[in-house]
């Protein structure tokens, strides 16, 4: 049986091994989701318990005293390591907006499969959220590309949409993949351009300004042609 990590992250798998055995030795199933079956085994109280206290860490063996009894102590284990759904929930929530302060990503793919990965999680703990909601929290959560203010790049997003319907987060994420390559496409058109006027202005470009000399670069005077002659 494994043993329990400080920071309480393996407390799932820790529980699930706990149950393998309870079930192997007392023939008892599903204990730590059945709280009152530890309430069925009564010759093997102590040897349950002090299963339990060998796979914990030595702080929270402290809290643990010999005489209470195993469903106790799996309740005060569970109370310091496992978090509520609730608080969970508003863990995940609070990283969803976290990642709109921070701008991580300035739009990328990894921005958005971070965004993917909290929906992901958020739904796990059964705070579902609609697939509208989660297209409108991806198009505020990806920021503008270089260049372009939140008022537009909202407005072009917004505008699409009227055009053809709400989307969900597969449909936004391909909106907005196809705005920036359309930004880009356009970035590009207009720096060939540019390249390709450069060697115009550069072969039509005017000569410096010099003033006149008659008879050099400049036309002779009648009376001088006349005497000349």
């Amino acid at each position: 049986m494994p043993s329990l990590k400080p920071n309480g992250s393996n407390f799932t798998e820790w529980a699930k091994a706990l149950n393998g055995v309870l079930l192997y030795i007392f023939y008892i199933v599903k204990c730590t989701k059945n709280l009152e079956s530890f309430d069925f085994v009564t010759c093997g109280s102590k040897a349950i318990r002090y299963l339990m206290q060998c796979t914990i860490p030595d702080k929270l063996k402290e809290m643990i005293e010999t005489k209470l009894l195993p469903r106790v102590v799996f309740e005060i284990i569970k109370k310091n390591f496992m978090k509520s759904t609730r608080v969970t929930q508003l863990e995940m929530s609070t990283e969803l907006f976290e990642l709109y302060r921070q701008q991580e990503g300035k739009g990328t793919p990894a921005l958005m499969n971070k965004i993917f990965t909290l929906f992901a999680k958020i739904n796990s703990l059964g705070l579902i959220l609609p697939p509208e909601v989660q297209g409108i929290f991806l198009q505020v959560l990806v920021p503008p590309p270089p260049g372009t203010t939140q008022a537009s790049w909202y407005h072009s997003i917004t505008s699409e949409l009227e055009q053809k319907g709400t989307y969900g987060p597969q449909g936004m994420q391909q909106l907005i993949k196809n705005y920036l390559s359309s930004i880009n496409e356009n970035t590009m058109t207009q720096s060939q351009s540019v390249m390709r006027l450069a060697p115009q202005l550069q072969n039509n470009q005017a000569l410096p300004h010099k003033t006149p000399i008659p008879g050099i670069n400049g036309p002779m005077p009648q009376g001088q042609l006349a005497w000349l002659r």
